[in-house]
């Protein structure tokens, strides 16, 4: 139940981007991940189908991405199952506590790290083919700003599955005014994901 109410929250959120609301979630996010990277890893490793969603959508993509971002990575799972998927990609991921990014550096030897805010991403515009956010709050103006045209943007959320439609509607209404027309969500076990391409000239002609 706490995971439901906790993916409930993180796609409200998406709904009411304010600078107030990222203020009171940075503080909040700060707080619960200062020191419990080994414990949220431990969560993961023994939480059912917690990736079910996240690689669902992964296998959903037509082409190899080239270059990845990973936000919010926490331990590092969802950039940890990207490369998996697709070792020729260059990959980063950021998160706001250096715990979490402490025990990422385990899993990710080859993914370059960075400790920032994810609603201010230190990236140019454009610079990803695919951005992941898995279980986390999910900023989504900044999501397409570094999304690449073409580029794909991909939220999984692990238990969230039994959540109304009209919520991931929304969201994916949201994704829609930034460019992401064809996003839409699909429901898988306890979870969903959505998935979203952002525009290119020639979809916008």
């Amino acid at each position: 139940m706490l995971a439901l109410l906790t993916d409930l929250a993180y796609l409200m959120t998406a709904l009411w981007e304010s600078a107030r609301l990222r203020g009171v979630i940075r503080r909040w996010s700060e707080l619960r991940y200062r020191t419990s990277g080994g414990i949220y890893a431990n969560h993961i490793a023994r939480t059912k189908d917690y990736g079910a969603p996240l690689r669902e959508a992964l296998r959903a993509l037509p082409a190899h991405p080239h270059r990845i971002l990973d936000v919010s990575t926490g331990t590092g799972y969802a950039a940890q199952v990207a490369m998996s998927m697709f070792p020729e990609a260059r990959s980063y991921a950021c998160d706001l506590s250096t715990s979490m990014l402490s025990a990422a550096r385990v899993n990710l030897s080859r993914t370059a790290l960075i400790c920032c805010d994810s609603a201010h991403l230190p990236f140019r515009n454009g610079a990803f083919d695919l951005v992941l956010l898995q279980n986390a709050p999910p900023p989504l103006r900044e999501l397409a700003r570094v999304t690449a045209p073409g580029g794909w943007v991909i939220l999984g959320f692990s238990a969230a599955g039994r959540l109304p439609a009209w919520l991931p509607e929304k969201v994916v209404r949201r994704l829609a005014t930034y460019g992401l027309h064809s996003a839409r969500w699909i429901r898988t076990g306890r979870g969903l994901y959505i998935l979203g391409r952002l525009d290119v000239l020639e979809d916008a002609a």
